[in-house]
């Protein structure tokens, strides 16, 4: 069975292996003698797994984590996530629904055009 791959998957097979699979392929197939030598090695890192947020409360977050504004990447800065864990955050939905802490009109200027916005009451604060 044949396969053709894009050179960029070998780069990344390449880069997962340990020091002692990767000295196995080099010992064992030997490039041809004719083979240009590549000068440096640019590593290629995996693509970290996207993230979207469908309902968060960023207002909540905030006072949570004693920050007096800010915005997801602040967030994610504030808190430790172990390498393996990392996510790209790429869209999310920020739920306002208590009237005391209600965006003010420069906030939401200053929300990245990424994050879209629900306001409402939630039931506890509705008479």
């Amino acid at each position: 069975m044949g396969a053709l791959l894009h050179w960029k998957v070998f780069l990344v097979l390449a880069a997962s292996l340990s020091e002692e699979e990767s000295a196995y392929w080099v010992l064992n197939f030997q490039a041809p003698e004719d083979a240009q030598r590549v000068a440096e090695v640019i590593p290629i890192q995996p693509k970290c797994p996207e993230a979207f947020e469908a309902h968060f409360h960023l207002d909540r977050t905030l006072h949570r984590l004693q920050l007096q504004q800010g915005g997801m990447e602040d967030i994610m800065n504030a808190v430790p996530v172990e390498e393996s864990k990392r996510t790209s955050y790429v869209r999310g939905v920020s739920i306002y629904c208590h009237p005391e802490t209600y965006p003010t009109d420069q906030h939401l200027r200053d929300l990245p055009q990424h994050i879209s916005v629900g306001v409402g009451i939630h039931q506890r604060h509705a008479r």
